[in-house]
């Protein structure tokens, strides 16, 4: 679920509350990471140091440039849904 917080992140370029109070509101934003409203929103902290876990370990720009090649090699870029931008 965290992952798909930071995908949403970035295509929509918010800030790590602005994320949060997207997704409390949102029910797109809770379907896609598939988040039921009976369960809360993880806050702007949460999101932060999930962040930095993956920068840390060096892993966040290699997952999102393997989301990059599948949207590309799916087409899906056609659709509408624009690379991720690191």
């Amino acid at each position: 679920m965290m992952f798909k917080i930071l995908i949403l992140q970035a295509w929509y370029n918010l800030s790590d509350k602005a994320l949060e109070k997207q997704i409390a509101r949102d029910l797109m934003f809770r379907h896609f990471i598939d988040l039921p409203l009976s369960e809360n929103v993880p806050d702007h902290s949460s999101i932060w140091r999930f962040r930095q876990l993956l920068n840390t370990e060096k892993l966040l720009e290699p997952l999102l440039e393997q989301i990059n090649i599948h949207l590309e090699t799916t087409a899906l870029t056609q659709c509408g849904l624009e690379n991720i931008k690191k």
